[in-house]
């Protein structure tokens, strides 16, 4: 079977470049703070489609589309923002548990992860009493590793959860600030 972690994990160099890492952190702590960051920007025709747009990703504006789909009105012809929420969350808790296993020295045969969440559209559409956002969220994992105990499969999945900060953040609901500025 072929193994998900490439071969250059499997030397061994992210618990080795997580070691520097972990060690510049403890000597300078400020500089283990990193800032994502996300931002739509339309104007025109574009602007005044309540249906879709583009959101940019990182200092390098990589786009993504994005549609509402169809339980608000929209085509959902490109991804949903719950469905980029869940693609956040699968993709954080997988690389966690892939970061999590090389630093364990364990080889991943078989990751997979499937992040669902339960939405009203009710609440969206201003239907009162419905509240507004996900009501439930779900992470599937099926992991199958390398000569290795289900128990310490699970103690991996264990530690990547507590280390996944896109699942800590969704746990934690952490406040989020939100203001308007002059346009520029």
């Amino acid at each position: 079977m072929r193994t998900v972690i490439p071969a250059i994990l499997q030397t061994n160099s992210a618990r080795e470049l997580q070691a520097t890492l972990r060690g510049r952190y403890r000597r300078a702590p400020e500089s283990a703070w990193a800032t994502p960051i996300a931002w739509t920007e339309a104007s025109g025709a574009e602007a005044s489609d309540p249906f879709g747009g583009t959101v940019r990703l990182g200092l390098a504006g990589h786009e993504e589309r994005f549609a509402l789909d169809e339980s608000v009105g929209g085509e959902h012809d490109q991804p949903s923002p719950g469905e980029l929420l869940c693609g956040a969350l699968a993709a954080c808790v997988d690389a966690s548990i892939r970061l999590e296993a090389a630093r364990m020295d364990l080889a991943i045969e078989r990751l997979a992860v499937l992040a669902t969440g339960d939405v009203d559209a009710r609440g969206s559409l201003g239907e009162d009493g419905v509240p507004v956002g996900f009501q439930s969220m779900r992470v599937e994992i099926q992991l199958h590793l390398s000569r290795t105990s289900a128990a310490l499969a699970e103690k991996l999945i264990a530690v990547a959860q507590r280390r996944s900060p896109v699942l800590q953040t969704i746990r934690s609901a952490v406040p989020v600030v939100l203001f308007q500025s002059e346009a520029v």
